[in-house]
């Protein structure tokens, strides 16, 4: 197998691939990543790549998957409620916390997914459901996470 240039991963400081990922997504451009972490479990995985786009206000809606600005640092997470006020985000592996957000902290929507080779689907009607489903399941999760801890 020939390593091309394309196929290397490249990793940088947060601050810097942010910065340069927003002047993307302000160009009309859509951008690709890397996930990192597991808050997102078990819908994206870490490994996964997503495609943002720039986020509208039309876009950001219940189920929907966004990055956004938090607390100096940038998350990729579940829209679990909306007010005029903000937005709740909540990450689909985390059991108790959810972020509160102005509107403009969130700046990219999710639009496509991948595992592999393999597209992810995430923007349908039906995974948003699903993902809603899972997210107000969250004190069952909780409640199974104690029982499987105690078994062990």
């Amino acid at each position: 197998m020939v390593d091309k240039p394309e196929n290397r991963i490249k990793t940088m400081n947060n601050t810097h691939f942010f910065d340069a990922l927003f002047i993307s997504l302000n160009e009309g451009k859509t951008v690709k990543f890397r996930v990192v972490g597991k808050s997102m479990v078990p819908f994206l995985l870490e490994g996964d790549i997503v495609v943002v786009k720039a986020s509208t206000a039309d876009d950001v809606s219940i189920g929907r998957i966004v990055l956004a600005r938090y607390k100096g640092n940038y998350i990729l997470h579940r829209v679990v409620g909306t007010s005029r006020e903000g937005v709740r985000l909540a990450g689909d592996g985390n059991l108790s916390l959810v972020e509160e957000l102005d509107w403009e902290d969130v700046g990219a929507v999710v639009i496509q997914a991948f595992r592999g080779n393999n597209e992810i689907p995430c923007d349908t009607t039906w995974i948003r459901a699903k993902g809603m489903m899972w997210y107000y399941a969250r004190p069952f999760r909780a409640l199974l996470a104690k029982i499987k801890k105690l078994s062990k």
